[in-house]
């Protein structure tokens, strides 16, 4: 079986506007990507004599959170996005999040920045940490692996309509 590899080298957030193409940088030490859905697509629910239900959500909405280096000048792009959107009420703008090293990619066309991070500053030879979070309220994505597939994944993932591109296919 081949290593699978996953380099944070190869994860890139990239924002797009008619304006700008910025790739983020100076990302904060430990997790500095987390992307959650924003709720449950389905939902237990049980009738009186306990029947099994469940009532699906149309919301395909995720919450991307990045943690950036206090030093960061993307907070700068970052700032200066919502605070213009604040203005117009017109700062959606393209957000794809690409791993490289594997298959996981996102990419939401009206994507927002709900607030302004937290601050802290430190004395003492510290760097604090700024946590943006980003709203994709219909992104697409893939939420893959990283190295090739053996080839019973492939053919599984195949049968149930998946598409691999050729450099994560099995040899």
């Amino acid at each position: 079986m081949a290593v699978q590899t996953y380099s944070p080298e190869f994860t890139d957030v990239i924002i797009s506007n008619g304006d700008i193409n910025h790739v983020v940088t100076g990302f904060a030490e430990g997790t500095f990507i987390s992307i959650d859905p924003f709720e449950d697509r389905f939902t237990p629910v049980y009738g009186a004599k306990g029947e099994s239900y469940r009532a699906a959500s149309a919301v395909k909405a995720f919450d991307m959170t990045m943690t950036l280096s206090q030093t960061s000048h993307s907070n700068d792009i970052l700032t200066l996005l919502l605070q213009n959107d604040r203005e117009s009420l017109d700062g959606t703008f393209t957000l794809t999040f690409k791993d490289s090293s594997g298959t996981t990619i996102f990419t939401e066309e009206s994507a927002y920045i709900g607030q302004e991070p937290s601050q802290a500053f430190s004395g003492g030879g510290s760097i604090e940490s700024r946590e943006w979070t980003l709203h994709l309220p219909n992104p697409s994505y893939n939420i893959g692996g990283n190295g090739k597939f053996t080839s019973d994944v492939q053919r599984a993932y195949e049968k149930i309509g998946g598409d691999i591109p050729s450099q994560w296919q099995s040899s």
